[in-house]
């Protein structure tokens, strides 16, 4: 059977000394000193509506149905029998999900070496996996343990493709593909990648493999797009998306984004929001202007995701957990970054390397805002979504890298690295709790409505009325000169409990 035709640009091959495993457990424990700070972390958000509170995860709820009804049964079957072990020990779920982690960074590592890297670059790609600041959020996160595993059985069937020799290791690899979908969805485009790294082989009979994988993906989609759950997160999504400023007539959070509320449901007053909507202010241009049809909104909406995704991956500035809303067009270093990605495909064409660009995209596409989904309710970007796109993305730096000067390459691997080191340091104590988790995230991006409402609530649940009433009164007072605060479909929300606030 023809082997996959693997790329050229690498000088060194794979028959060269591995590299010492006490490099590796050095780098294990300087990373788990980086996310010593979330360990012991107390559970956020999801945690407890999908994990510590959810019936589902009790001895009552059985297991047939969890696979019978669940988009991701896997994943949620192991997190309910890691429940049923450790309790409410937070610690313990904190460190398996690093554990699984230093697994898939390891993983990196060996696909780069399949892939014919130097060893050099394999190991600085394994570095820039295990301590890369938008991967906290998947690591820290109790409930991103489904990203995690999701990644683990998706690499683990590509590395079986490209290296496969036989008939058997095909057919484990579809099974950790279809493994893989079912413990999340990130992984459904997996077989395009397959197309792209499969290069000029397409008369190859290996080609002829990657009809499973499709089948998977396309098996996998349907029971996403067919899930009732998902339907009414994707609903809701839609008309977030498309900035509808509609008042809902009972709070009812979508099932994927659950709020912090006293009571089941509650009727907001309606008549300070009506008083809000008809607030003479400056008209911003946002993308709730009645100018703006779906297709320009979601056209923009791309734009902006494909230009913090790429920057994200090599220059992880924002780190807050939750990035909030975007409702502003692009800008023009958005636009100025589809000029710069067209130059990059040409220069990586010539070098081979354009596959790497191609399958970071790939792995992206769902969440670029083409598609709506159930996060789009409470942020526009999640860095948890880059986690199944960073090994392409190093690839594509590595390989360029390599033509870099010996002299520039440790100097500047080694400042990526201090950098990084430091943004993960500093994310990982968003993880210790809720007030942690919702204070870096409305820092970041004030007009995070949602939150701003949890974390009012937080504060009055814990007799700290004053900040609650400061943290909703700064908000309230930035919406009489933003409109698009006051057309958030929560905000009104805000302004009831204001109001119960102040008559206490």
């Amino acid at each position: 059977m023809t082997n996959l035709t693997m790329p050229s640009y690498f000088s060194i091959s794979l028959a060269n000394t591995r590299v010492k495993y006490t490099l590796f457990v050095l780098a294990y424990l300087i990373a788990a000193g980086l996310y010593w700070p979330s360990f012991s972390g107390l559970p956020v958000w999801d945690d407890m509506s999908y994990l510590f509170f959810d019936p589902v995860m009790t001895d009552k709820f059985p297991y047939s149905d969890i696979w019978k009804n669940f988009t991701w049964p896997l994943s949620v079957s192991l997190q309910k029998a890691l429940i049923s072990v450790a309790k409410n020990n937070f610690t313990v779920f904190h460190a398996i999900n690093f554990l699984v982690h230093a697994f898939n960074s390891w993983l990196v590592y060996r696909l780069l070496r399949l892939l014919r890297m130097s060893q050099f670059f394999s190991y600085a790609g394994f570095l820039f996996f295990l301590i890369h600041p938008a991967s906290v959020i998947a690591v820290a996160w109790m409930i991103q343990f489904k990203t995690l595993i999701c990644f683990s059985f998706a690499m683990g069937s590509l590395i079986l493709f490209i290296r496969a020799r036989s008939k058997k290791d095909y057919v484990l690899s579809v099974i950790l593909f279809l493994m893989s979908v079912l413990s999340k969805s990130s992984s459904l485009p997996l077989p395009l990648v397959l197309v792209f790294l499969s290069g000029r082989s397409w008369k190859s009979r290996k080609t002829l493999w990657i009809i499973p994988y499709l089948l998977v993906s396309i098996g996998g989609y349907y029971r996403l797009t067919n899930s009732q759950v998902a339907e009414e997160a994707i609903k809701h999504a839609t008309e977030v998306t498309t900035q509808v400023a509609q008042a809902p007539e009972t709070f009812r959070p979508v099932p994927d984004e659950p709020l912090v509320t006293p009571e089941k449901d509650f009727t907001p007053d309606k008549d300070p929001y009506e008083k809000a909507k008809k607030r003479e202010s400056p008209v911003e241009p946002t993308l709730s202007n009645e100018d703006a049809s779906k297709f320009l909104a979601q056209t923009r909406l791309v734009i902006k995701t494909m230009y913090y995704y790429f920057w994200q991956a090599f220059i992880p500035v924002e780190n807050a957990p939750v990035k909030g809303l975007n409702p502003f067009p692009p800008s023009f270093q958005d636009y100025l970054h589809l000029i710069f990605l067209v130059l990059i495909v040409i220069i990586t064409w010539k070098m081979g390397l354009f596959f790497a660009i191609v399958g970071a995209h790939i792995f992206l596409l769902p969440y670029l805002g083409i598609i709506p989904a159930p996060y789009m309710n409470v942020t526009w970007v999640s860095d948890q979504h880059l986690y199944l796109a960073l090994p392409s993305f190093a690839i594509l730096l590595f390989g360029l890298m390599e033509k870099v000067k010996k002299t520039w390459q440790i100097p500047v691997l080694s400042l990526m690295l201090i950098f990084f080191a430091w943004k993960t340091h500093e994310a990982s104590k968003f993880y210790q709790n809720n007030f942690t988790f919702y204070e870096a995230s409305i820092e970041a991006n004030f007009n995070n409505i949602p939150l701003v409402y949890n974390l009012s609530m937080l504060y009055i649940l814990n007799g700290r009325e004053d900040e609650a009433a400061r943290l909703m009164n700064s908000v309230i007072e930035a919406g009489q000169d933003e409109p698009y605060i006051r057309e958030n479909r929560f905000y009104p929300f805000i302004l009831d409990l204001r109001s119960r606030l102040r008559k206490k």
